[in-house]
Order: structure tokens, then sequence, then C-alpha cells
């Protein structure tokens, strides 16, 4: 049996394991894309909305759900990890960094569940995962119930400005899932960032879905020598978003595996800073 690796543990190298934050923690980060300027986030315990998971914000805003944002992350973090595996990758200096100065970033955890790829041990995973191939059976039901757990987090935050999806492996699956089926959040979705993953039952979208104005762009980020997910997911996932309609950008990592990587972060500190600015033009 196969067992599929926590992104926290395929991270990066340099990541300062996350600890447990008491009721609000604060630190602060000098962002390169922001030349000089010193980030004080305030990260609190929790999703905003009652789940688990982590919210952080660059501003130090009382009420995370009230006050105004220039930009809104909800990452989704993959199979066997958590909202502290990915707090690093978007407070850290070194790495993401906050793209605009009002930056709220949400990291909503999983629930606890048996896997059956991973021989029926349980972990945090947003569905089922039965195998790793295009014709594995997909959890439909479970992965429904993680689009609804994360629109509805869409929904809490879209009022208090611009909302970017994305997530790693099979967290981008479901922030993929979410940006098709429900096209009555476009409008608060500005863009979506699936990152070494793939989109689930491809076939349900149809060139119909993108009719529709306001369309979020994707941004589509895979390693070319990932062995979980294969590269040619990621690729097919940005030829399905393409022949669509959708604004589709893909862009491939030499080497890296089931991972992410510096030059990563980078592209996707500069996608974000760009959303961030072009609401606000």
């Amino acid at each position: 049996t196969m067992v599929v690796h926590s992104s926290r543990r395929a991270l990066l190298s340099f990541a300062v394991n996350a600890l447990t934050p008491p009721r609000t923690a604060r630190w602060s980060s000098s962002s390169s894309m922001m030349g000089s300027t010193t980030t004080e986030w305030t990260v609190r315990p929790g999703d905003g909305a009652g789940g688990a998971g982590l919210t952080a914000e660059s501003w130090g805003a009382d009420d995370p759900a009230q006050k105004p944002a220039d930009l809104t992350v909800v990452w989704l973090h993959g199979l066997g990890d958590s909202a502290h595996g990915w707090i690093d990758a978007f407070t850290d200096a070194r790495s993401i960094a906050a793209p605009a100065p009002r930056t709220r970033v949400v990291l909503p955890s999983a629930a606890t569940a048996p896997v059956t790829i991973n021989g029926g041990h349980a972990s945090p995973s947003w569905y089922d995962i039965y195998g790793l191939d295009r014709n594995s059976q997909v959890d439909d039901a479970g992965l429904a119930a993680s689009v609804q757990r994360v629109a509805g987090l869409v929904e809490l935050y879209d009022d208090a400005g611009p909302v970017v999806l994305g997530g790693f492996s099979q967290g981008g699956a479901v922030a993929l899932s979410l940006a098709l089926s429900r096209r009555d959040l476009w409008g608060g979705v500005r863009a979506v960032i699936a990152a070494s993953t793939y989109l689930p039952r491809p076939e349900r979208y149809e060139v119909e879905h993108a009719l529709s104005g306001g369309a979020p762009r994707f941004l589509v980020l895979h390693g070319d020598a990932d062995p979980l997910v294969l590269p040619e997911y990621g690729r097919a996932t940005h030829d399905k978003l393409a022949s669509l309609g959708l604004d589709s950008t893909f862009h491939g990592f030499p080497g890296m595996g089931h991972a992410a990587c510096l030059e990563e972060f980078d592209l996707i500190a500069q996608f974000l800073k760009e959303i961030a600015q072009n609401d606000g033009d």
C-alpha cells in the first residue's frame, strides 16, 4: 500500500516547525516583495467561522471577519497536514509574506478521518482517496462536504475584500472543485492557485461553465519530478481550464517533487500582488 506523505514533511527544508500559537500571537517579518517594509502578523486559532485552522492578518485586526482587507487568501493544505504546516509559508520573510499592506490569510485544517490509500490510517484529509490514477474512485460525498465548508469561508470573507482561493495537493483539488462548481462565488473569488494538484472529475465541467462573466484567474503550479500527483495531471488541469475559456497560466518547476520551492513562493507572491493591485485600480 502506497503511503502519501504529508505536505508538511514535503515542504521546504528551511521552514521553521510551526508551533501551536497562543490565543493571539504576533511576530514580524520583512518581505522582499514589499521592499524594506516590516509586517507584524497577528495569528489566531480557527478559520474565523468556527472551524479548525489558523487566521493571520498583517495589520492586527480586532475582528478578522469584519475588517476590510486588500486581499484575503484562503489556502487549503494537503493530505496529512494542517494549517500549521503552511503558516510560515505566508508569514515568514523568506517565503510568500504579505503581498498587500492589509493581507488576511485563512488556513482551515481538515478533519481527521480514515484514508483508504493509506491503508485506512486516520489522518487530516479533505476527502477519502482510493487511488492516484485517473480511473480511481472519487469520494464525491467527502469532496462535496469540503467544498461546502470552504464556500462558507469565501462567503464570510468576500464582503471584506477580494478573495484568492488556493491549495496544495488534495487542498488544491478542493479549491479547483469549488471554483468550477460555484460560479455564484466568482464575484468574490478573484483568482485560484492550484499547487501540485489535479481536478477531480474534469468531465463534469463543460464549455458552458465558462460563459458567465467575472471568472477568476487560475495559476497552476507543478513539479516535473512529482511521483505522487504526476506532472501530467497538473498540465491536464491547466488544459481543461483553458478549454473552458478560463484564464489559466501553467508553470512547471524542474526537479521539484511533491513539494514546494522558493521559486514557486516568489511566483505566488507576485501573482497575489498583481491580484491585489488590479482590484484596487
